[in-house]
């Protein structure tokens, strides 16, 4: 990067978002943060950097010229949260202490400055991470999508981006990998944590929208079908999500569109990332802008720090989101029994704790992505909305739906 006026400070990374300017991988996968520490910028954009040494006057870098630094962090502070950052505009080159790495690039979104010391909110620019890859030989997506050509391809030559052309949904790819489910820390419900190989997937951007829904409704209105219900904030502005939606009734529209309800272990994945992290931005604390409580609804894409790893919007925040899956408190436990090892494609209990009961993801206090509920699917509940997914197989894969091993939604226990 060309510099022509640099300044130096340290900063403590408070969230860091793997790269998402085009719905790209990250390029390295790295080993999992431990839980009580933020994961850096270096180790979400699979930088391999060395564990740094407690806080130390550190040589400039041949493009800067030091112009401040702090030699001690505050109590609490661990010295690998902290970097040396030279700054060009809004968009900063961060040096991990002690060591020179360019490569590692990030933009500022929000900051937090006290005193010697800033916390800042950050993302990777645009574009980082992207994959350059080329179409698939003998690759065709289902009827009613198309590949958004600029947004790239994947190394194994899948579209990055696609529009599902009857609801108007962007979807990101979520490629094939094995990603975690649930923790060995977190609410007893959500234990123990598993990891699950998932064939790829495509996940929609945001949660369906009052647009987006309004586009289904006119649909069954033209066809001279039964309208569905009507969302409990109908009259909201359209970017809103579509909320009080019932599951039969959400499972109906991702049928309607060619697509599905996510498995909570599809949900996890896209919010969590292939490291597994707590939640979208990392293992940190969630900073936002203003008083965003995890009750609070928005339009969507409201937050642009609530992005997964893969290009997600509010996987943490905004509306709770139906999957699936049955609901059983055994769920995980469930999961583990089923096989040893990594656990591919798992679809869920066989039953619900309570009949007729299935997953919501989200909402969480502390925002995890692990956070799970169950909810009636009959019920309406109006914090819960949905998203969907799309499951695709290269050629000479088995079918998707078979190849996952999901087994068509059943409408009672």
């Amino acid at each position: 990067m060309t510099v022509r006026r640099h300044f130096e400070f340290w900063f403590i990374a408070g969230l860091a978002l793997l790269p998402t300017g085009c719905g790209g991988n990250p390029a390295v996968p790295s080993a999992p943060a431990p839980p009580n520490r933020l994961a850096t910028p270096a180790e979400t954009q699979g930088a391999k950097v060395a564990a740094a040494p407690p806080p130390r006057p550190v040589a400039s870098s041949p493009a800067s010229t030091a112009k401040k630094e702090v030699s001690s962090l505050p109590d609490g502070v661990d010295p690998r949260d902290a970097f040396k950052v030279a700054a060009a505009g809004p968009t900063f080159d961060v040096l991990a202490i002690g060591t020179v790495l360019p490569e590692d690039q990030v933009t500022v979104v929000a900051a937090v400055s006290s005193g010697d010391l800033n916390q800042y909110q950050v993302a990777t620019p645009g574009g980082a991470g992207r994959t350059a890859g080329a179409p698939a030989p003998g690759f065709t997506l289902p009827s009613g999508f198309q590949a958004v050509r600029a947004a790239g391809y994947s190394s194994a030559g899948l579209p990055l981006r696609i529009i599902d052309e009857k609801a108007g949904a962007e979807m990101v790819l979520i490629p094939a990998g094995v990603s975690y489910l649930g923790t060995d820390i977190g609410p007893e419900n959500a234990r123990p944590r598993v990891p699950v190989l998932l064939d790829s997937y495509y996940m929609d951007v945001t949660e369906v929208t009052l647009a987006e829904y309004d586009r289904y409704s006119t649909d069954l209105r033209d066809l001279k079908r039964p309208r569905p219900q009507e969302p409990l904030n109908a009259g909201a502005l359209p970017a809103f999500p579509a909320l009080g939606i019932s599951w039969s009734t959400a499972n109906a529209f991702a049928k309607w569109a060619g697509k599905d309800l996510p498995s909570e272990a599809e949900f996890e994945k896209a919010a969590r990332g292939p490291d597994g992290f707590r939640a979208p931005w990392g293992n940190g604390r969630a900073l936002w802008p203003d008083g965003r409580k995890p009750e609070s609804i928005s339009q969507v894409a409201a937050y642009r720090s609530d992005l997964s790893p893969y290009g997600v919007f509010d996987l943490a925040g905004n509306a709770r989101e139906w999957c699936s899956d049955w609901y059983s408190e055994e769920g995980h436990r469930e999961a583990r029994a089923s096989g040893s090892g990594t656990i591919k494609n798992w679809p869920g209990p066989r039953k619900a704790t309570t009949t007729s009961h299935r997953v919501v993801k989200g909402g969480a206090e502390d925002w995890s992505a692990w956070t799970r509920a169950g909810a009636n699917m009959a019920d309406r509940p109006a914090d819960v909305g949905f998203r969907c997914v799309l499951r695709v197989a290269l050629p000479g894969e088995p079918p998707a739906a078979r190849a996952n091993g999901f087994r068509p939604p059943a409408t009672s226990n």
